[in-house]
């Protein structure tokens, strides 16, 4: 997910984010694919909102909800 994720968020912030990687723990998933054929099958649904913008969208609010952040 960073591989396609990070360079968006570094994008966006304006400078590198520092990445460190671990061992795998039992349950990670080594590969994680999203398929929504299935949904649009049925239901006739497609994003409406690209990776970009939603990541975007994502980034923006957590900036203007930091706060909400502070306690973790």
């Amino acid at each position: 997910i960073w591989k396609e994720f990070g360079p968006l968020l570094e994008e966006l912030l304006g400078r590198q984010i520092p990445v460190t990687y671990e061992t795998w723990r039992p349950g990670d998933q080594p590969i994680y694919v999203s398929d929504i054929s299935k949904a649009k099958a049925d239901f006739g649904w497609e994003p409406r909102v690209s990776v970009p913008e939603g990541i975007k969208r994502l980034s923006d609010w957590i900036q203007k909800n930091e706060s909400l952040f502070k306690h973790l």
